[in-house]
């Protein structure tokens, strides 16, 4: 039987992009490295300079950056723009002349849109279609993204992204996610979700992560941000949305800040759609290559998710052994059962117990200064990038022998 695997990705791979692009970056490094069967759709694209959508990202996301207040006009254009992307997806996608479907076993998903896309390729593919989607809650919501509610979208617009959904995941042989806390957003969001799983085959592969250090120093980015060295530094890594909680990061900020006169927000990432707070010791570094480096500086990880598929960042953070503060939702609470002293939870969208819990690791510092080790234990016992590749590698081989 034919082993070679087709992932299918019509997105650049890129190391700090997060979602499917960084997830499959990460992956394609494991795979060409140890020689694995495994043919990436994106290569052969590439050669062709086919110019497709990147469904990584919220459609809108690159167009409209700033749109608080958002104003009719742009309700007009952003609408527009959904529909010219939804009339992008109903044109047959055009394989390459040197891919032939027919050389593949298995064939591998990582957004709706792409799955939606090839449904009349694969209508006689006789392997294994595989989906795996990563979005932090259902894909249709994630494509509109956080430039518009939902009522501001028309209705046959939501309809039709919501088809794509349906016919994406019904399609899938097998949906695989990284654990069964991924799987809490889509249930949360997505009516249809429950009916759909109930028939499916599901699988779970945890991801891994490459161990990443930075270069500089804890002091030396303190003082390249003028922040004193005995300061207490809380990290934030990641979108400024509403998904990952960056309005409640921004409610327990001030709190914080007005009641603690040596504590200092270091946070990374494009402020769009949400703006950081207006405060001398709330520094926004905006989008940066060198995440890492901030971690060092930092005595705190924060992550308020409000719901979450397996935050790729988290792994990271684990894997420097930073202590975190987390919300208890979706992905994250796959890592309750590690018992890690040095990730605490809080309960989601509770600002109250966030800031609970944050005091007694303020008052508790040196206890937990102390534990460091056992993190990165744990990360390399379970999530190293040799651990995720040989996990994969090794669910693509049972995919095969179970046909």
């Amino acid at each position: 039987m034919n082993s070679k695997i087709l992932i299918w990705n019509t997105f650049p791979l890129l190391e700090r992009m997060g979602g499917p692009s960084t997830y499959l970056f990460n992956l394609k490094n494991y795979f060409s490295e140890n020689n694995a069967n495994v043919v990436f759709l994106g290569d052969f694209l590439c050669q062709l300079k086919n110019e497709l959508p990147n469904n990584n990202q919220p459609i809108l996301s690159k167009k409209f950056k700033k749109i608080i207040p958002i104003s009719i006009k742009n309700i007009i254009r952003i609408n527009q723009n959904l529909v010219e992307q939804i009339n992008i997806l109903d044109k047959p996608f055009k394989l390459p002349e040197n891919i032939d479907l027919k050389d593949f076993s298995v064939i591998h998903f990582h957004t709706s849109f792409d799955l939606f896309q090839a449904l009349d390729l694969l209508k006689n593919f006789k392997g294994t279609v595989i989906f795996t989607p990563h979005t932090p809650r259902a894909c249709y919501l994630e494509n509109i993204g956080d430039s518009l509610k939902l009522w501001q979208v028309k209705k046959t617009t939501v309809s039709q992204l919501k088809k794509i959904d349906l016919l994406a995941f019904k399609r899938a042989d097998i949906l695989m996610f990284p654990c069964l806390e991924a799987m809490e957003p889509y249930h949360e969001t997505w009516d249809e979700f429950k009916d759909i799983v109930t028939s499916k085959r599901i699988e779970f592969v945890p991801t891994g992560v490459g161990l990443k250090k930075s270069n500089l120093t804890k002091k030396e980015v303190r003082d390249k941000y003028n922040i004193p060295q005995d300061a207490f530094v809380i990290c934030y890594l990641g979108r400024h949305n509403y998904i990952k909680g960056f309005d409640l990061l921004k409610q327990f900020g001030k709190i914080i800040l007005k009641k603690h006169k040596n504590v200092y927000f270091l946070n990374a990432g494009i402020e769009s759609p949400l703006r950081g707070l207006k405060h001398k010791r709330w520094i926004e570094v905006g989008w940066t290559n060198d995440p890492f480096a901030l971690l060092n500086a930092s005595d705190l990880f924060t992550l308020a998710n409000k719901m979450t598929y397996f935050d790729l960042v988290l792994l990271e953070v684990i894997s420097n052994g930073k202590l975190s503060l987390v919300s208890s939702t979706g992905g994250n609470n796959f890592f309750k059962k590690f018992d890690l002293p040095n990730l605490v939870f809080f309960n989601k969208n509770n600002v109250e117990d966030m800031l609970y819990k944050f005091e007694d690791i303020f008052s508790n510092q040196k206890h937990f200064c102390t534990k460091e080790n056992e993190m990165l234990k744990i990360y390399e016992e379970n999530f190293t990038l040799n651990v995720f590749g040989r996990n994969y590698l090794n669910f693509y081989n049972n995919v095969i022998n179970s046909k």
